[in-house]
């Protein structure tokens, strides 16, 4: 055999060998395509059964009944979360933002339970104060004025010093002032001060927070920092002046280096 009979039998076998490679690359990519549309319609099938299975059908939804306030059923049914429906069909996200909506609910936290149990934790909102400004509004423990005080709130601290504008408004200032009045009625009631359920504090952006008892009684400049310290302060300026037999009618505490007192005459 010739030179030239070599050479056309080495590319006969290239060739040959190029060709089943290439079979054997299609026969792969073919295998691959396969497997994934096995996985495909095996997830198909299997989602279809998960959608109608009766195993992952909705049968106990757990909210406490202190917190099923108005119009949180319809929220829940907007959203999938009603007996008989597919647990995976509820949508917990968006029914948790839309809870959130509601005035007196703070935080509403939802979750499965499978195969067939909705747990809703609602943290509803607790009002500390009435803020009075032409008209009465609840203000909560995160300082967040949320709804008109009904006419039962009457236990209630009162704050007032606000304009209608600033409370619309809503700016820096107006919301430092709400803060620091929260701060101080919480104080108050830590320290067990809330001794009548006339109790007012008055703010001022200039001269920061009062005190004001029950008509007729204590007045107490409280200034805008150190709330409670000057609460624990105002107690002992307080009990000094009881052993002495002695009643105040205003105690500057604006600054903690000194009270100022001025009795009744």
């Amino acid at each position: 055999m010739g030179l030239l009979g070599k050479r056309k039998k080495q590319k006969a076998r290239k060739k040959q060998q190029r060709f089943v490679q290439a079979a054997k690359k299609v026969a792969r990519m073919c295998a691959l395509v396969c497997t994934v549309l096995a996985i495909i319609g095996a997830l198909v099938f299997g989602g279809r059964l998960l959608l109608h299975s009766e195993r992952l059908h909705i049968k106990n939804i757990i909210l406490p009944p202190e917190h099923r306030l108005q119009g949180t059923q319809t929220v829940l049914n907007q959203n999938g979360i009603y007996i008989g429906n597919n647990i995976l069909l509820a949508d917990l996200d968006r029914a948790s933002k839309q809870l959130e909506r509601h005035s007196w609910i703070y935080r509403a936290v939802i979750k499965r339970k499978l195969p067939h149990t909705i747990v809703i934790n609602i943290q509803q909102r607790e009002p500390v104060a009435v803020i009075l400004c032409e008209e009465r509004y609840l203000v909560d423990v995160h300082s967040e004025v949320f709804a008109k005080a009904p006419s039962e709130a009457k236990n209630l601290p009162i704050i007032k010093g606000f304009t209608k504008a600033a409370m619309v408004k809503g700016d820096t200032e107006t919301k430092d002032l709400i803060r620091a009045a929260v701060t101080l009625v919480t104080e108050l009631r830590k320290q067990q001060m809330l001794e009548s359920d006339n109790v007012t504090v008055v703010v001022s952006p200039v001269f920061g927070l009062t005190l004001e008892a029950a008509p007729g009684k204590l007045v107490a400049h409280m200034g805008f920092d150190d709330l409670a310290k000057k609460l624990t302060v105002l107690k002992k300026v307080r009990a000094d002046l009881d052993q002495k037999r002695l009643k105040a009618r205003t105690i500057n505490l604006t600054s903690l280096a000194k009270a100022y007192v001025t009795l009744e005459t």
